[in-house]
């Protein structure tokens, strides 16, 4: 080889040691985005699993966009994942207020302009009509305003008006778009929201005048009648109109520019046994979503504030490695079983200003046949405790009463407490080889306990691609830099 190939092969040898970093990095970062999060103790699709279910969980602030939907602010301001799972079984997981909703969109109109229809400062008002900036009534960080009327008759109309806008032509194409609540209606009260014309024509969109948080109301302005002299044919002004008698109303979102409607999310439909987009909420209150991601684009980068979150899952499977301690011994004293399976699993529900738990139960499903357990047992507030140092124990044997049938083991547990769950069980070879065959990449390291014998394959495939992949790189730089 000459001079200048070798010159040649060295300036391209930092291009070899660079791409060979990036693909071992590139096998690394795969590897951790694809693990899943859970310990690899046992197999827990095979053994036991015991975990607390949680009938429904409230997040204080969910931000759309940039949270996992169990994830949630930690008292120290930092974003926190917690140990569980969902029931992929249940069809409709969350539930919305959208009064309790901060976002962009609901205060964006009028748009190319710093004016906001949720600013009281812009509005006209009556007496009897009042308007008042009302922000964080719904929720923390939602912006509002509410109307007042005081002293509204059968014979008077309290009306409070928003004009800061350039006139809208395509009237008719317009969809009115509100969020509001009806916090106090007296009997008798009317409340509409009447979109004016420059011509002297409008059209009245009828809210609701029964007490309520988080109506949501749509239409397009084309199906609704024309009323007055002239035609509707450039949006002027929108007034807020309460008659009869006197009502009180919070608006959180108010547009009027948009010509298409919001997809608010998708609800499940028992009867066509599918999920449904939905636009409207005509009965005020929360509203169940199959997943937070049907809500529509306008929510992209939302702030949901006090979000439910049902159907919750705190599995022994999610705990860290130094949760769980998983031992195997020799089952001779017990004919045609070929193992001991002793197992602790420390279960912790996290508690944290930001989030409110109710209904939290410790649960198992039993996949052995009772005779099957020879120590079935918890014990509560045990802290850090090691496990031989665990004195106070509960004897769970009782609950463990049918192959395959679910158990609530204690029916009411705190969050923040730590419980541990302890089984020592008889299994045959069959059992055993199914709870030590352990998924690959779960994750954290788990506790004692063999995995199957095909574990080392998959490196030794990534290893061995790898290495052929640089030996044929260097053989390109050489004959590159040789010229062969």
């Amino acid at each position: 080889m000459t001079k200048q190939n070798n010159s040649r092969l060295r300036r391209l040898l930092p291009v070899l040691g660079i791409l060979t970093i990036l693909m071992v990095s590139g096998v690394g970062s795969a590897a951790a985005m694809n693990a899943p999060q859970q310990n690899s103790a046992i197999n827990y699709s095979e053994g036991p699993n015991p975990y607390v279910h949680e009938d429904q969980l409230t997040i204080n602030k969910h931000s759309m966009g940039s949270m996992d939907v169990l994830q949630y602010y930690g008292d120290n301001g930092n974003v926190k994942s917690l140990p569980a799972t969902l029931n992929q079984s249940r069809h409709e997981s969350f539930a919305v207020r959208y009064d309790r909703i901060n976002a962009s969109a609901y205060g964006v109109f009028p748009r190319n302009s710093n004016a906001s229809a949720i600013d009281a400062s812009e509005w006209a008002s009556n007496s009897p009509m009042t308007v008042s900036q009302t922000n964080g009534a719904t929720a923390s960080g939602v912006d509002s305003i509410q109307f007042e009327s005081s002293g509204t008759s059968s014979t008077t109309t309290a009306t409070a008006t928003y004009d800061n806008f350039s006139a809208l032509g395509d009237a008719q194409k317009r969809v009115i778009y509100v969020t509001y609540n009806v916090d106090s209606a007296s009997a008798g009260s009317d409340i509409v929201l009447r979109v004016n014309a420059k011509s002297g024509a409008h059209k009245d969109v009828s809210l609701a005048n029964t007490t309520g948080d988080g109506y949501v109301k749509q239409v397009k302005l084309n199906s609704v009648t024309t009323q007055g002299t002239g035609s509707f044919d450039y949006i002027e002004n929108l007034s807020v109109r309460v008659s009869g008698a006197d009502a009180t109303g919070t608006i959180t979102g108010l547009d009027a520019e948009k010509k298409t409607k919001t997809v608010l999310g998708k609800h499940w439909n028992a009867t066509s046994e599918q999920s449904e987009e939905f636009y409207n909420v005509s009965d005020g209150g929360y509203q169940d979503l199959t997943s937070l991601s049907t809500m529509g684009d306008a929510f992209s980068s939302a702030e949901l504030h006090k979000l439910h979150v049902f159907d919750v899952r705190y599995e022994a499977s999610q705990l860290d490695a130094s949760d769980v301690n998983v031992t195997w011994s020799d089952a001779s004293s017990y004919p045609n079983y070929a193992k001991l399976l002793d197992d602790y699993n420390r279960i912790r529900v996290p508690s944290a200003i930001a989030l409110d738990h109710q209904g939290l139960s410790l649960m198992a499903n039993q996949r052995y046949v009772s005779d099957r357990y020879l120590t079935v047992q918890y014990a509560s507030n045990t802290g850090s405790s090691d496990w031989e140092n665990i004195s106070s124990w509960n004897s769970l044997s009782g609950k463990y009463t049918g192959m395959g049938d679910k158990h609530v083991l204690i029916s009411a547990v705190q969050a923040g407490s730590n419980i541990v769950w302890h089984g020592k069980i008889k299994l045959t070879q069959d059992q055993v080889s199914a709870a030590q065959d352990i998924p690959q990449n779960t994750g954290g390291g788990g506790s004692s306990g063999p995995v199957s014998s095909g574990s080392g394959n998959i490196l030794m495939e990534i290893v061995g691609g790898l290495g052929a992949f640089v030996s044929g790189l260097w053989l390109w730089l050489k004959r590159t830099a040789t010229g062969a």
